[in-house]
Order: structure tokens, then C-alpha cells, then sequence
């Protein structure tokens, strides 16, 4: 495996760590991410075509941090040059107004502790311990998002949260998300992306599920969701009731397009098959036994051993290159 440096002093989660040219070895007999190379060779005279628009028309387009990786996940969402483009600018725009390459968010404490993430504190308040979970079992594969509906007071969270906090604790969770699978793309060459599994056990529709705080949620995915091409790679709903399309054409509307295409109705623990689709993001050792896997932690932990160190922001990671 060989490595070339890459541009740790515009992203402050790669500081120090080298970009993987040649793809690792799949981890498991089920890893099919694709090389990053391989996608970049591919994709070679669009991405040229996408920075050459971006070079004249975004005056924000630094072409050190937005790379080939960058670009090409806007074409692999978007297919088209003029399409990516558009969606890049977009996606330029949005980052520097919320100053998301300012800091590594890959260590931030646990969410219900976030001095300014009011939202965060009222869906915490509002939930069962481990109702949310974001984590990163292994360093060489992507994060993952759990949500147990049945532990979430949505009745209560439509009349406490309002659309800014649910904005804000969205894109804090996203960016999260995203600072990793960019950082384990990186450094392994194989395009990582995050796979939420959201348990629909002992979820009772008609008392439970709030059509208000659905709509909440979904308009705040939806702002956020096109400025992050290639982050998800699967939503799995676990253990819906045979009677799922019901309350699947009422929520269906509030989730953006892409999202309901990688959308997967499964049930773990009865189907050999949908084990082996979720076995495409995590290995049995580290799926909760709740759904089939063999792991025996929950709550789960947020990071793997050894990943514990500590955050920089940009501007320290630039005095030290500058010094």
C-alpha cells in the first residue's frame, strides 16, 4: 500500500495522516466498497470538466482541499457536469457559511453534552440511552447511525424542538458522520460510506409515530443532505410490521429522494439475506445482537480503541505548518 500526502492544512481530520493511493485489501469477504482510484480514472474527464467551472465561476474553490475524491462524489450522485457542479458550488457555499472545515468534529463530545447544541439536549431529553447512537466500530470502515423509534417521545419533541435546533443538531451529526467517512476513505483508498439502521421493534405507529416531528426532521435532512453526495450507503428499517406500507406512504415525503432509494425494509434476525446486506458496513463481531449480530454492548460506544486523540482546528494545524 502507498500513500501521498494530502491536504491536512485545509482538513483539519486528516492532520498528519497520508491519502491511501492503492486501495486496501477488502476488510471482509462482503466489503465491496470501490477504489477510490479506480472511480477517479473513470471519472477523469468530468471531474476535469467540474473543477474547470468551479475555477471560474466560485471564488470559494481552493483546489488543494476540493480534490479529485471531492468532486467525484458529486458526479457519482449527480451524473452530469453541469448537474455536479451546481451541487459542488452549493455545497462550498453551505460549508463556509456554517465553517465546517474549521474543526475536527470526530472527537466532539457526546451530543447530549454539546454546550451550544440545544436540540441535541431536548432529543436526548425526550429518549431512551441509546434511542441515538453514532459510532465507529472499526477504523478501516465507515460510521454508523442507530435509531430505536420505539425509545423516541416524538409526541413531546414536536412541541419542544423547533426547526433551527433540529437543523442544527442534524448537520452536527452529519458533518460528524461525513469527517469520518472522508477520513477512512483517505486513508484505506475505498470509498466509505455510513449505513443507519433504525429499529422498528415494539414501535407502535398509532400512538408513537408524529407526523409534525416527522416533517421536522425531514425538512432539516433534506437542507442538509445534497451538500453531502456519497455519505449514505444504505438505511436499514429493522423489524418493520407486515402492515409497514401504511405508515411508509405517510413518512415516505418527508425523507429526501436519494434517501428512500437506499432505503431497506429488513429483518435480521429472521433472514440469512438481509444479514448479508448489513454485513456490507460492519462485521457480526460488531453488529448488536438485537439485530443479529454478536456484539453484546448497548449503549454502544462511540469510537474504536485507539481513537482518542484530540481535535485541532484549522487555524492551529496552519501555525504549526507555518512554524
Amino acid at each position: 500500500m502507498t500513500s501521498t500526502a494530502t491536504t491536512s492544512n485545509t482538513w483539519p481530520w486528516m492532520k498528519g495522516e497520508g491519502f491511501c493511493t492503492d486501495a486496501i485489501d477488502p476488510v471482509t469477504p462482503d466489503d465491496d466498497r470501490p477504489s477510490v482510484a479506480d472511480l477517479i480514472q473513470k471519472h477523469r474527464k468530468d471531474i476535469d470538466a467540474v473543477r474547470a467551472i468551479l475555477q471560474a465561476e466560485e471564488p470559494l474553490f481552493v483546489p488543494t482541499k476540493h480534490d479529485d475524491l471531492w468532486l467525484v462524489r458529486f458526479l457519482l450522485s449527480h451524473k452530469k457536469v453541469k448537474e455536479a457542479a451546481a451541487a459542488a458550488k452549493t455545497s462550498i457555499q453551505f460549508r463556509h457559511q456554517y465553517h465546517l472545515d474549521e474543526q475536527d468534529l470526530r472527537f466532539s463530545p457526546d451530543l447530549n453534552q454539546l454546550p451550544d447544541d440545544e436540540g441535541w439536549k431536548k432529543l436526548s431529553s425526550n429518549s431512551q440511552p441509546g434511542a441515538y447512537s453514532f459510532t465507529l466500530p472499526d477504523a478501516s470502515r465507515g460510521p454508523l447511525a442507530y435509531m430505536q423509534f420505539a425509545d423516541i417521545d416524538q409526541n413531546g419533541l414536536a412541541k419542544l424542538i423547533k426547526d433551527d435546533e433540529m437543523f442544527q443538531s442534524m448537520l452536527h451529526v452529519t458533518e460528524w458522520s461525513f469527517q469520518w467517512c472522508d477520513h477512512v476513505t483517505r486513508t484505506t483508498g475505498r470509498l466509505t460510506k455510513q449505513a443507519r439502521i433504525v429499529g422498528l421493534k415494539n414501535f407502535k405507529f398509532l400512538k408513537m409515530l408524529n407526523l409534525e416531528f416527522m416533517s421536522r426532521q425531514g425538512e432539516a435532512t433534506k437542507k442538509i443532505e445534497d451538500c453531502y453526495p456519497q455519505l449514505l450507503g444504505s438505511l436499514f428499517l429493522c423489524d418493520p410490521p407486515t402492515w409497514i406500507d401504511v405508515p411508509w406512504t405517510l413518512v415516505r415525503p418527508f425523507l429526501p429522494k436519494r434517501v428512500v432509494a437506499k432505503t431497506d425494509f429488513v429483518k435480521p434476525n429472521e433472514k440469512e439475506k438481509d444479514l448479508k446486506k448489513m454485513y456490507r458496513f460492519l462485521t457480526k463481531e460488531n453488529l448488536p445482537q438485537r439485530y443479529g449480530g454478536a456484539s453484546t454492548l448497548w449503549p454502544l460506544p462511540k469510537l474504536p480503541e485507539g481513537c482518542g486523540a484530540e481535535p485541532e482546528t484549522a487555524e492551529e494545524i496552519e501555525t504549526e505548518i507555518m512554524t
